[in-house]
């Protein structure tokens, strides 16, 4: 998504995003890449009417009523870098588990 795009906003498609939520959450594993720190995000509503609270408070319900994990990524290269790490780890683990083999990393791959 884009700067400016509210998404999780009550203004704009809150339905959308819930339901995008609600099909995540079903995925062996999911996580939400948010390009922004989350000091950025909490101070100030420069990419969104939200404020900050309400903000905070959809981060939170990503993970803990979805099971989402938000990771944030201060620039736009670094979300990229993030996005395909998080992808490999979550696929590693699974090919694991349809070998038959323990779903959990090595000492070392931490």
């Amino acid at each position: 998504m884009g700067q400016g795009d509210n998404c999780c906003s009550p203004y704009h498609s809150r339905d959308a995003f819930v339901q995008a939520c609600e099909r995540l959450s079903k995925m062996e594993f999911s996580a939400l890449v948010i390009e922004g720190s989350i000091t950025k995000i909490l101070r100030s509503n420069e990419f969104s009417g939200m404020h900050p609270n309400a903000v905070f408070g959809t981060i939170q319900a990503l993970a803990v009523r979805w099971g989402i994990q938000p990771w944030f990524a201060p620039n736009r290269a670094l979300a990229e870098e993030i996005t395909p790490c998080l992808l490999h780890k979550a696929y590693q683990l699974a090919a694991l588990e349809r070998k038959g083999l323990p779903r959990r990393f090595v000492e070392g791959d931490i």
